[in-house]
């Protein structure tokens, strides 16, 4: 049965099927306390987001593997879930690995290195 996250197929890749990754990260009581301070401190969620982002780029990272392990050149439809509770936070992402046809390499590098741009100036 193949499983996907986009409502359609193209004639520009082969779907592969379902991918996913994870991170989760303990949290100590001393990881709460910190948090909640900084937060009444800057009196908004900044830190919690950080640290959010950290453990999500993590995650990301995790899925890129497990696609690459699959053969895929592409992850689309990627969606994440982020589960907070008592002692962990957990962040789990998923999409649907793709095997893109007809591009060269050097396409591929080209795409790669503007989308790590792209990423670069969102993290800015």
């Amino acid at each position: 049965m193949l499983l996907m996250t986009i409502e359609q197929s193209s004639d520009k890749y082969d779907v592969i099927g379902l991918v996913e990754g994870s991170a989760v990260r303990n949290k100590t009581f001393l990881d709460d306390i910190f948090l909640e301070i900084k937060s009444l401190v800057n009196e908004d969620a900044r830190i919690y987001a950080q640290y959010i982002k950290d453990i999500r780029s993590k995650a990301l990272e995790d899925m890129q593997k497990n696609a690459l392990n699959m053969g895929a050149d592409a992850v689309a439809g990627i969606h994440y879930l982020v589960h907070d509770v008592k002692q962990f936070v957990e962040v789990f992402v998923y999409g649907t690995a793709l095997k893109l046809k007809n591009v060269h390499v050097n396409e591929l590098i080209d795409l790669q290195a503007r989308l790590k741009m792209l990423n670069e100036r969102n993290k800015g």
